[in-house]
């Protein structure tokens, strides 16, 4: 049976639109034969009514009263079919090359060529495809724990096997009638979607509408096939936070430069992460260092990576980290060092040593903290006005990427303390001017969201607790401001033996005109954590 016929899915669509439409007349022309050859099958497949015994009832009909019979048969006559029905099936034994389905192409380069289906293959081709996809780690794997949503039509070789394997695995499937981009972003939140397939072009339509809609694409694996995926689709997608299957094989078999920015989604061979906790990822896996860690190794990466990670004198590592060494012991000493570096990170590649200066390759090495430099500097650089969709994407990449201090366990380093100070600033600084920004815009929640991580990292920086105060105040939640007021004013005075400037003052007394039940002086034991 064919339910592809176009204007037969424009009538069950617009089904609904049709019913609850009852002060508009929609003018629709006469029933084609063919259409409602269409709906006669489509009717006696669910056992309502025969309609090839007086199809020319139907022929009078116009289209929409075509639609609304149909539809009114569903609603009642569907149930009773159900109800009077078996609740057991004799399903009958046939040979298993037996054909299931039939395929034709569409003709555009000769005539119409034919290709049919066994339930063998059918069967073979499900099993296989959980097969290999099951088998998978993490990445493209497809389990009984996703939601499954095809964006590749069942004409396109059954949607690729994928709804048989999805139903053989007994997950949730969500099938979205037309690929329209806002209503695949609707489904893919709404619904949880974690698995799908698709042609480059419908990616390349689906990531448009989400950059436009602001929606964040995290975790959806797709499978792209049809034709090869384009490099700078790739990295859009990638930056997305899709899940791209085979994307690592594809970025090493055609050299795939890394895109600018300093994506994480990237499949760098290494990974460092230095702004809260420190670890390495080679190939995505944690190293383990066991007991005893290689602490001359680390401090040398640790070092480089301080200082910006690029033309590093090797001179200035070797005096900083072996001071007690005399002449070329320290340059000697660190060589050993680099040669268990590269080993460590994955190989020779991974640094290079140009004129006396060490740098990590820009190609197979990244870190948060160059990353997080790199974006900060966007952001300075750029304007973007009232925009909140654009400054609420970038203070969430700004926040994901600072995750705490840098170096944060090397606090008795001295060369680890200036480049400390240096990315705690710009972080502090970007959460005000973001704040600021989406304020401006009436974003009042992602503003404190901003302010209340500024306030982690600084909490003596006031214009976070007076950007707390204004948006509370905006929100109409008076009390909670002032519990931010009562914090600033025992911080200032614990930390620093002053008091809040006039402007805090300024702000509370206007709070307090709001809620005048609020006393000024809250009691010291109410905590401003979660206000």
């Amino acid at each position: 049976m064919d339910h592809s016929c176009p204007r037969f899915r424009d009538y069950v669509e617009t089904g609904d639109a049709l019913q609850r439409s009852t002060h508009e007349r929609v003018s629709w022309p006469a029933a084609r034969p063919e259409e409602i050859a269409v709906l006669a099958v489509v009717l006696e497949d669910l056992a309502l009514v025969s309609v090839l015994e007086s199809p020319e009832a139907f022929q009078t009909l116009s289209f929409e009263l075509l639609v609304r019979e149909v539809l009114s048969l569903l609603q009642h006559a569907w149930p009773s079919a159900l109800r009077g029905a078996s609740p057991d099936y004799d399903f009958p034994d046939f040979d298993e090359n037996t054909q299931a389905t039939t395929f034709y192409t569409t003709g555009t380069t000769g005539l119409p060529k034919g290709v049919y289906y066994s339930h063998r293959q059918l069967v073979l081709h499900s099993l296989s495809g959980l097969a290999l996809f099951g088998m998978a780690g993490t990445q493209g794997r497809f389990s009984r724990d996703d939601v499954y949503m095809p964006i590749t039509p069942m004409f396109h070789v059954h949607a690729w096997g994928f709804p048989w394997s999805a139903t053989l695995a007994g997950v949730k499937q969500v099938y979205p009638g037309r690929y329209e981009p806002a209503m695949l972003l609707k489904l893919i939140k709404s619904e949880g979607v974690t698995f799908t397939h698709g042609v480059p072009t419908i990616l390349q339509m689906l990531l448009d509408a989400a950059a436009k809609a602001n929606v964040d694409l995290k975790g959806l694996k797709m499978v792209i096939g049809g034709s090869a995926l384009p490099k700078a689709l790739a990295k859009r997608a990638l930056a997305a936070g899709i899940e791209l299957q085979y994307v690592r094989e594809l970025i090493d078999r055609y050299e795939f430069s890394p895109p600018r920015g300093f994506s994480p989604q990237w499949p760098w061979p290494v990974k460092i992460y230095a702004l809260g906790e420190f670890k390495i990822l080679l190939a995505d896996n944690a190293v383990q260092f066991g007991r005893k860690a290689p602490r001359r190794v680390l401090s040398v990466l640790k070092y480089i990576l301080a200082h910006g990670g690029n033309g590093v004198s090797l001179r200035q590592v070797a005096d900083a980290l072996w001071p007690e060494e005399e002449g070329d012991a320290s340059m000697r000493a660190l060589g050993v060092a680099l040669a268990r570096l590269r080993k460590l990170l994955g190989g020779h590649d991974v640094l290079w040593v140009n004129d006396e200066r060490v740098s990590f390759n820009g190609k197979l090495v990244w870190s948060d903290s160059q990353a997080f430099e790199s974006l900060v500097a966007d952001n300075d650089s750029q304007n973007f006005g009232l925009d909140s969709g654009t400054c609420a994407h970038m203070s969430a990449r700004i926040l994901s990427l600072y995750r705490g201090d840098f170096l944060a366990a090397d606090r008795d380093e001295p060369w680890a303390l200036r480049p400390r100070l240096r990315l705690r600033t710009r972080f502090v600084r970007s959460m005000a001017s973001l704040g600021t920004r989406l304020e401006a815009s009436a974003s009042w929640d992602l503003a404190i969201e901003c302010y209340r991580r500024g306030l982690e990292v600084d909490d003596l920086a006031e214009e976070f607790y007076q950007g707390l105060m204004r948006c509370y105040g905006m929100l109409a939640q008076p009390a909670k401001a002032m519990l931010v007021y009562d914090r600033l004013r025992q911080t200032l005075s614990a930390e620093l033996g002053v008091t809040p400037s006039s402007t805090s003052e300024g702000l509370a007394r206007k709070l307090q005109d709001q809620c005048p039940v609020i006393s000024s002086r809250i009691s010291p034991t109410q905590s401003v954590e979660n206000p």
